[in-house]
């Protein structure tokens, strides 16, 4: 049986892949001016499921697309900065589950 933390991080790895494939399909100048929020949507993928903790992981998945949100959510709070990523990572999801601040802008699954 699959556990919370697999499904969180087979979720991810989804929403990243379509990702991918969207940036492939977009042309040079579009990729040139997106370049800091995909390496950010990149650094996310990486390591968003060792960050998390399982209320986290609960809130997030109910969503079509947790790796948007957080990426989202993380270059408001901190543009395309990535000092000290993990730790301020691992901050950003507790306050976004917290406050479910997510709730009522991104589309839940069915």
């Amino acid at each position: 049986m699959e556990t919370l933390k697999e499904k969180f991080l087979r979720k991810i790895k989804i929403c990243y892949a379509k990702q991918v494939k969207e940036w492939m399909q977009s042309d040079p100048k579009k990729l040139i001016d997106n370049a800091s929020r995909i390496a950010i949507t990149k650094q996310i993928d990486e390591i968003l499921a060792d960050v998390v903790n399982d209320i986290e992981m609960n809130y997030l998945i109910q969503f079509k697309d947790p790796l948007k949100i957080v990426t989202d959510v993380w270059i408001v709070g901190n543009g395309a900065s990535s000092i000290d990523f993990d730790e301020q990572l691992s901050w950003l999801v507790w306050e976004l589950t917290d406050r479910r601040d997510a709730d009522g802008f991104y589309e839940k699954e069915n």
